[in-house]
C-alpha cells in the first residue's frame, strides 16, 4: 500500500485505490476486490455466467442493435424473469425497451404495426 495501490484478491493485480469501491469496513476503506473482479463475482451469483460465457455473448455486441461491449460502457445480461435463464446481453436501451414491452412478444408486434402505419 505505500505506493497508493492496493492488491486485489480476486486478480491479484496491485490497482490505485481508485480501482475499488469504497467500503468503510474494508482495508484501506476499500472493498477487497477491484471494481472489474466485483462485476465478474456479481454475474456469476445473479445469472450463473462466468467471465468468459458473458466476453463470448458480448463478442457480437447488443443482439439487437449490435451496440459493442465497452469498459466504460457494458452491456446487460437479458434474462428470462420467469425463469432466470439468460437469453444473451443487450445495451442498456435495447434492455429497458423489452422491460418496458414487459418482455411481451405480443406488444412488441403490436408496436411495430403502429410504427408501420404511421
Amino acid at each position: 500500500m505505500s505506493d497508493g495501490n492496493k492488491i486485489c484478491m480476486g486478480c491479484l493485480e496491485s490497482k490505485p485505490l481508485e480501482a475499488f469501491h469504497v467500503k468503510a469496513s474494508g482495508l484501506f476503506g476499500r472493498n477487497q476486490r477491484c471494481a472489474e473482479c466485483r462485476r465478474w463475482v456479481t454475474l456469476y451469483r445473479r445469472y450463473g455466467i462466468t467471465r468468459e460465457e458473458y466476453e463470448a455473448l458480448a463478442a457480437d455486441g447488443c443482439q439487437i442493435c449490435g451496440e459493442p461491449d465497452a469498459p466504460n460502457r457494458r452491456l446487460d445480461v437479458d434474462h428470462d424473469h420467469a425463469g432466470e435463464s439468460v437469453r444473451g446481453v443487450l445495451c442498456t436501451n435495447c434492455n429497458n425497451g423489452l422491460g418496458r414491452f414487459q418482455d411481451s412478444a405480443g406488444l412488441l408486434r403490436r408496436a411495430i404495426k403502429y410504427l408501420e402505419t404511421r
